[in-house]
């Protein structure tokens, strides 16, 4: 029969090896659970932008009828432009009145020089300036002006800001008043990547 007497006695705690212990169990525990919580918080708290276009999408697409839009003269021949030629690409269009101003002059240019960034994909691309009020169009103040086309005033909420345009002839983004170009240039790259369309 084995008494109490003869067991061994245990050897006293270490109180140090006790906290190491301690400290390696519970690293052990904030290990396994830092994923948990880093999802509870990202469902719960973390909330994304909207998405990673720099132009606004246009909730849903404005459909425009290209076909009433007045041809105003091709800028640069100084042609007669048919406005259903923009049907079948992505059109850059900066919006505004006929009086150009320097801020008007740099956003058309911006438009050529996005077009252009596109590279093998540049025919797929066009470009126009759709004024929205009888004032003639400058055109002189304008180097290489695109197709230039009266809209009418069914655009004038988007004056002063360029948008673009599906080959179905909807109004599909906006760009911010005074636009970066090099963020539109990769807002069309991943469009044309992605889009058949056009």
């Amino acid at each position: 029969m084995v008494t109490s007497s003869s067991l061994p006695a245990q050897p006293p705690v270490d109180p140090v090896q006790r906290a190491r212990a301690r400290r390696t169990l519970l690293l052990i525990f904030l290990v396994a659970a830092s994923p948990i919580v880093a999802a509870y918080v990202a469902f719960f708290f973390w909330k994304p932008s909207a998405g990673a276009n720099y132009g606004e999408l246009v909730q849903p697409p404005r459909a425009l009828d290209v076909t009433q839009f007045h041809s105003l003269r091709a800028a640069a021949s100084g042609q007669p432009a048919d406005a259903t030629a923009l049907r079948g690409h992505w059109v850059l269009a900066y919006v505004g009145a006929g009086a150009c101003d320097a801020a008007c002059a740099q956003s058309i240019y911006y438009t050529r020089q996005v077009r252009l960034a596109q590279n093998k994909e540049v025919d797929r691309v066009q470009r126009a300036w759709l004024v929205i009020d009888g004032t003639a169009p400058q055109v002189a103040a304008v180097d290489d002006a695109p197709l230039v086309l009266h809209a009418g005033d069914s655009l004038a909420s988007e004056a002063g800001r360029i948008v673009l345009v599906d080959p179905q002839g909807n109004l599909m983004m906006r760009f911010p008043a005074d636009a970066d170009p090099k963020r539109m240039i990769k807002d069309l790259q991943r469009l044309l990547k992605y889009s058949r369309a056009g």
